[in-house]
Order: structure tokens, then sequence, then C-alpha cells
């Protein structure tokens, strides 16, 4: 599936198609909403959630790289190695 075809697709098929077709990549969590990251065929795709509900609010493409950069931006390897 290329990024025109699933942006055309409904919330739900979206949803469907990360659960059975993507790899879960990190989460992150912005102004109320946890935000996971997805990788599916060449594309990174964002599926977004209000915490502390079980409900998916966007499901959106990634078109920036940079945006991905969030995802790590807080990471501190030497501390997590114990450096």
């Amino acid at each position: 599936m290329d990024k025109r075809y699933f942006e055309k697709l409904g919330k739900a098929q979206k949803v469907e198609f990360l659960r059975r077709e993507a790899t879960f990549v990190a989460n992150r969590q912005y102004q109320g909403f946890i935000v996971s990251l997805f990788h599916a065929n060449g594309m990174y795709v964002e599926l977004w959630k209000r915490v502390g509900l079980d409900y998916v609010d966007y499901v959106e493409v990634v078109n920036e790289p940079e945006q991905t950069l969030e995802y790590v931006k807080d990471l501190n390897f030497k501390s997590s190695l114990g450096l």
C-alpha cells in the first residue's frame, strides 16, 4: 500500500492496516496525547490517542522526516548505558 492510497482510507481502515502490517517504533507524549509511531511500506505513520482514553483521534502519515526526531530527542544513551 502506498502513501496516497493509505491517506484515502478511513480512520478505522488505517488503524486495522497498522495493526496487521506495521511495525511499532516508539511512543511520545504531546499536549495530552500519546502519539505512537509505526513503520510500514516505506512510510512512517503516527497514531494519536488522548491520554487515558482508548480511542484513536488521528492517524497521519509523517511527511517530514524530522518529525521522527521527536521520538528520540529526550533519550540519554550515556546515562542509559551507565557511562
